[in-house]
């Protein structure tokens, strides 16, 4: 994977002393620092297994949600595709339902996101330049936590980086293999989440717009590459086509299309979005890895390299789209993840030009630590320790009380439980709590629009299930703040029961509404406010 573009490699021997020639490609030669990251893989992987049978939490609402997704494989779902869904359903036969194999496909795809840096590194960088730069990575806030949890983040990430790792020898060399390797990743990687259509459409939208980049455009490879990339997108036209297109109004939502303009969002959201992207890759390693990036540009500029150039037009494309969106809205901070990616690229490009400051290898080593500091600290309320603050008051509260919840339930209402074929509440995140919790089989558990809550999965699976329901009893459980009264027109009798509250150590009181509904008559359900 190098070419003439690749030559100048900078291989420090020590602090003061740096070492330039052509290093051979990884595959042809094994080194001690291949052994070494094979250990630190190893090593990483089982602590984080270590971690998902210790630790005192549980699994969060999104990922019950795509747990429940895994059990009703489709081409698509609500709001996302179907590769998060296939992950777990391979895992958890395997490894059961809990946190181990509902997250064991996330601890595999940490490893493999920094074997792959690793690995490219090792093609543009002596060996231990390659390894430093990945043990860095995987020190790094966002790249640390990867493992531990299973959402779409992981497998997004392992896409972007295999798929711009492929643009290298495919824009460098026109290589038709890498190309393949570069589209196979990018549908894989829409199939995951949507943001990933900003790979194919920006390099469409962007290689004519770079002088050196425009020979591309030439070559049967490049839209052999694209229209791979986007034909990941089909089977999730075909399921929106089946669905009254949900995933438009949906996704138009998360744009903030539509919004009314704030003012104080305008100044704020922006400033939020930069703030999260610098906790998520480090106070001090953030400013490193930007700053060397930036310094990729101009040394490319000047090498007509059209590679670190597509990836920073990339980059800038991706940042404009998210700070666009805070304007109008709070954007996710997974949002802009793949700006990791691209900026770990392009500190592998420049590495060799910055081989010689002892002090910015001092400024990596400090922040690195600092993120292993970071993490441990992190990792603590997982264990107990909050430092004398309330568990609500924690990121971790999304992660407590949802055990609770399933655990008083049955407790007190064995026999409703039993009796009742169906489970309503009215938020996609309670029920997934009671599907996983209670263990119920696929389609026991729906949401029925009840408030101003948006549309869910679950809404889209009550309509294709429920008109074999008819006479059917439910256990309703609801937010105090819902009003029943609609559940009245859709069964023969609904009965009120006790509150339920539901507490947890550290945790305020969860209060829900508990009904006893008899006899679905088979009326449409009524349908959420909004997509």
């Amino acid at each position: 994977m190098t070419g003439p573009a690749d030559r100048g490699h900078c291989a420090p021997a020590s602090p003061s002393s740096c070492s330039a020639g052509p290093i051979r490609p990884w595959h042809q030669r094994v080194h001690p620092a291949d052994a070494l990251l094979v250990l630190l893989l190893i090593g990483v992987a089982a602590l984080r297994v270590l971690f998902l049978l210790t630790n005192q939490l549980q699994l969060s609402a999104d990922e019950m949600h795509y747990w429940d997704w895994s059990r009703r494989l489709d081409l698509a779902y609500y709001s996302k595709g179907p590769l998060v869904a296939l992950l777990i359903a391979a895992s958890t036969p395997l490894f059961g339902h809990d946190q181990l194999g509902v997250r064991l496909p996330a601890v595999a795809l940490g490893a493999l996101f920094v074997l792959l840096i690793y690995l490219h590194g090792r093609v543009r960088l002596d060996p231990w330049s390659a390894l430093t730069l990945a043990a860095a990575v995987q020190l790094l806030p966002l790249v640390a936590g990867l493992g531990l949890a299973m959402t779409t983040d992981a497998p997004v990430l392992v896409c972007w980086a295999l798929a711009l790792m492929a643009l290298a020898p495919a824009v460098r060399r026109r290589s038709t293999a890498a190309w393949l390797i570069y589209g196979l990743a990018a549908a894989a990687g829409i199939s995951a989440k949507y943001t990933t259509l900003l790979l194919p459409v920006g390099l469409l939208l962007l290689t004519p717009l770079i002088a050196c980049a425009r020979p591309l455009l030439r070559q049967p490879g490049f839209w052999f590459g694209q229209l791979l990339a986007l034909a990941g997108l089909l089977p999730l036209v075909v399921w929106n086509s089946r669905h009254g297109w949900v995933n438009l109004a949906h996704n138009a939502g998360h744009l903030g299309l539509g919004a009314s303009v704030d003012p104080a969002q305008l100044l704020l959201g922006p400033l939020e979005l930069v703030s999260t992207q610098l906790l998520l890759l480090g106070p001090v390693t953030a400013p490193l890895l930007c700053i060397a990036a930036w310094r990729a540009v101009p040394f490319a500029w000047r090498r007509r390299d059209p590679y670190p150039l597509l990836l920073a037009a990339l980059a800038a494309l991706l940042l404009l789209v998210c700070l666009l969106v805070s304007t109008r809205r709070t954007v996710y901070a997974n949002w802009p993840l793949p700006l990791a990616v691209i900026a770990i690229l392009l500190v592998v490009e420049i590495w060799p030009q910055l081989c010689h400051s002892w002090q910015r290898r001092r400024w990596l080593l400090i922040g690195s630590a600092l993120n292993g500091l970071i993490l441990g600290i992190a990792l603590l309320p997982f264990y107990g320790l909050r430092f004398g603050l309330s568990a609500d008051r924690l990121p971790t509260r999304k992660l407590m009380g949802w055990r609770e919840l399933t655990e008083s339930l049955r407790q007190r209402e064995p026999q409703r439980l039993a009796d009742a074929r169906l489970l309503i509440t009215d938020r996609y995140t309670t029920a997934s709590a009671l599907a996983h919790g209670l263990q119920r089989p696929p389609g026991d558990v729906i949401t029925v629009a009840l408030g101003t809550g948006r549309m869910n999965q679950y809404d889209l699976w009550a309509r294709a299930d429920l008109p074999g329901r008819v006479g059917t009893d439910a256990l309703v459980v609801l937010d105090t703040k819902t009003d029943p009264q609609p559940l009245q027109a859709l069964f023969a009798r609904v009965e009120s029961l006790a509150p339920l509250v539901v507490s947890g150590a550290g945790m305020a009181p969860r209060r829900y509404r508990v009904l006893m509904a008899y006899g679905y008559n088979g009326s449409p359900l009524p349908q959420p406010s909004r997509r």
